[in-house]
């Protein structure tokens, strides 16, 4: 609102109606009645007058109160981060009162702190977060201030010294570490081999298709497989199931493979589902010895005829060549050539004669 000159005990009214309509009146006075008060120094610090209600500062002094002396000098030590030897920490300004106005940092956020030395968002990340998200930590000052469960620079290191970390380490309804089957270690579940889940509570690939394979093989062979496999003494029930996706596959005694997986019932107990069983398709035929060792035999003769028939037409190829090579030269020959290595006998000498 803008105020028009009043004249002095002139009264004036107008309305102003954003909302709802509000009614002022305005009364002009001839002056201010507390400029007739005596100065008040005390409540400006010995360094200005009090003047309706504000500090009138001395011209070497400022501040709301006058407790501010505008020698740039002083103020820059009162600002000066003492760890950093810089003003403000570089990420602000000083004032004539010592005090540092923090600019903005790259990510949005205002630098903090007396020096302005603390960012929101500086700090090192863990996992791709800072430090490590908000479930282990935020950033203060630059750096991590962990909860209560993690400690380390990028709240990267499990606290192990919280009391009763060991509960979370005890599956609802027992009362036992990592369902004895692992060790707790700092409030998690380091799982024997063969047990998965935060509790140690799953049994795993491949470690549960072996604990279940006598089952399989006893309702596959309706118990005629006695050798080796005691099918009186099955845990668990087991049905037939059509399909393809089985996580097990096992080879019985009989060189057959059997197909099987297993569910959860409703009071945990594991119920087996075998593949029905087809002799033709999933045993292995037996092994003709007499016609595999007839075949190796055979296979090996006729590489060794192979093997002479190559010799054989290697020599021929080499004969045929250096026959064609004589009949050549003896063409190229010039008749009544001497051989000029050749010399002729000087003289003859009869031995009976001589």
């Amino acid at each position: 609102v803008k105020f028009l000159t009043v004249q002095p005990q002139e009264t004036i009214k107008f309305d102003v109606s954003p909302l709802a309509v509000v009614t002022f009146q305005y009364t002009g006075i001839d002056s201010c009645p507390c400029s007739n008060l005596p100065p008040n120094r005390i409540d400006c610090n010995n360094h200005g007058f009090k003047i309706c209600g504000a500090c009138k500062c001395d011209e070497s002094w400022g501040g709301d109160r006058c407790e501010c002396n505008k020698s740039y000098e002083t103020a820059e030590s009162l600002c000066t981060n003492p760890n950093t030897r810089t003003v403000c920490s570089d990420r602000g300004t000083c004032n004539y009162c010592g005090k540092c106005s923090c600019k903005t940092a790259p990510d949005g956020l205002q630098y903090e702190g007396e020096f302005c030395q603390c960012g929101r968002t500086r700090c090192d990340k863990f996992q791709d977060q800072i430090c490590g998200g908000t479930s282990r930590g935020k950033c203060d000052c630059d750096s991590c201030n962990c909860t209560e469960n993690y400690t380390g620079k990028t709240c990267e290191l499990k606290n192990c010294n919280v009391p009763g970390l060991s509960q979370n380490c005890i599956l609802p309804g027992q009362t036992v570490n990592c369902s004895e089957l692992g060790d707790c270690v700092c409030g998690e579940c380091k799982c024997n081999i063969g047990q998965s889940g935060q509790f140690c509570e799953i049994r795993t690939l491949p470690y549960i298709c072996s604990d279940f394979k006598n089952e399989a093989i006893c309702l596959v062979h309706n118990g005629s497989v006695s050798e080796g496999y005691d099918c009186n003494a099955t845990k668990y029930v087991a049905t037939y199931k059509q399909g393809k996706n089985f996580q097990c596959v096992m080879i019985d005694n009989l060189k057959c493979k059997i197909y099987y997986n297993f569910t959860l019932d409703e009071k945990g107990e594991y119920i087996i589902h075998v593949k029905e069983f087809d002799p033709v398709k999933d045993c292995r035929k037996p092994i003709n010895v007499f016609l595999v060792t007839g075949c190796v035999f055979a296979a090996l003769f006729a590489i060794g005829l192979l093997l002479i028939g190559l010799y054989l037409l290697a020599m021929y190829l080499y004969y045929k060549a250096d026959y064609n090579r004589f009949l050549k030269a003896s063409q190229s020959a010039k008749p009544g050539q001497t051989n000029p290595l050749y010399q002729p006998a000087e003289g003859v000498k009869n031995p009976y004669t001589a």
